[in-house]
């Protein structure tokens, strides 16, 4: 009986020290359902990340919505989150405000679109305000921009001038405020343009270094084949190619033929052969997407309708 409890727990030690990557950044998505979550809990949970190895967590969004879709007590939460890790010596990327809608407006004409990415703008800056009370904190380590660009729907050139006009504004007001601090946005492809025409957006937005572009692995949503990704990925994550500044690994594999967004965790099969797939690139920074599938947040962070 010991035998086998002793065994169950080295299985279960080995399968959370292999899901995060040493040295990483952990994605952390709030959702409303979180504010149950205890101090107690959340202590657990960035204890596992530091002896995972994990360099800190992304708070993906510190707004999300408009009217203010978390709740007061979360928002309380989050600051709560940021104070543990700091006391456990991690460190906290900040993101900024995320509009639920923001892959259904940014299909709109150029003409329009300039405008809601303005309001995009204030509404973010919104959400630097609140937080540069942090930015002397030794965990503090930068903002997180939550427009996820990808290689769809910035084809148009008119509308690729207006978002890399929004991205060099807020930039600028950012590094007026915080002037010392990296700024993160994240990016994927979805096999619309060739690898060139995609290194050339990426190179775009990241304003000649200045922005930090991070491109997701696409193992999550599995958007794109095995031969797809090695031609991207041979290119936007060659040594010599300093457009993309890191790789947000994605550790869940989403639900086919469902309306709503669904995952699960990958098998520690799945996630070794992904490491494996990902290893002859180089990284920059490594991001894991996101604490909510890792074995250790089950039972606390419900992914269930992530």
């Amino acid at each position: 009986m010991v035998k086998g409890i002793l065994s169950s727990l080295l299985l279960l030690f080995s399968i959370n020290a292999a899901a995060v990557v040493k040295d990483s950044w952990v994605f952390y998505q709030p959702q409303l359902r979180d504010s149950s979550v205890t101090t107690a809990q959340w202590q657990g949970l960035l204890s596992e990340l530091k002896q995972s190895g994990a360099k800190g967590i992304v708070l993906q969004w510190t707004a999300y919505g408009e009217r203010g879709d978390l709740s007061v007590k979360q928002n309380r939460q989050l600051e709560q989150v940021f104070i543990l890790a700091e006391q456990m010596h991690l460190k906290v990327i900040i993101g900024l405000y995320s509009d639920p809608d923001f892959f259904s407006s940014i299909k709109q004409p150029a003409a329009s679109l300039k405008y809601y990415l303005h309001k995009q703008k204030v509404l973010s800056l919104k959400q630097v305000q609140q937080w540069l009370k942090y930015v002397n904190s030794t965990a503090f380590s930068g903002w997180y921009l939550t427009e996820e660009i990808d290689d769809y729907h910035w084809q148009d050139e008119d509308k690729k001038s207006l978002l890399i006009k929004h991205l060099t504004s807020i930039k600028d007001e950012i590094l007026k405020l915080t002037p010392e601090q990296p700024i993160y946005i994240s990016a994927y492809i979805g096999g619309y343009q060739s690898a060139s025409h995609v290194s050339d957006l990426f190179s775009a937005i990241s304003l000649q270094g200045q922005l930090n572009v991070l491109l997701q692995d696409g193992f999550g949503t599995q958007a794109l084949t095995a031969e797809q990704k090695k031609y991207y990925f041979s290119s936007l994550l060659s040594c010599d190619n300093s457009t993309v500044s890191g790789t947000v690994f994605e550790y869940f594999r989403q639900q086919k033929d469902t309306e709503v967004f669904k995952a699960n965790p990958p098998s520690q099969a799945q996630w070794q052969r992904q490491l494996n797939s990902m290893s002859t690139y180089c990284h920059g920074e490594k991001v894991i997407f996101s604490l909510r599938y890792l074995p250790y947040a089950q039972g606390i962070l419900d992914s269930k309708s992530d």
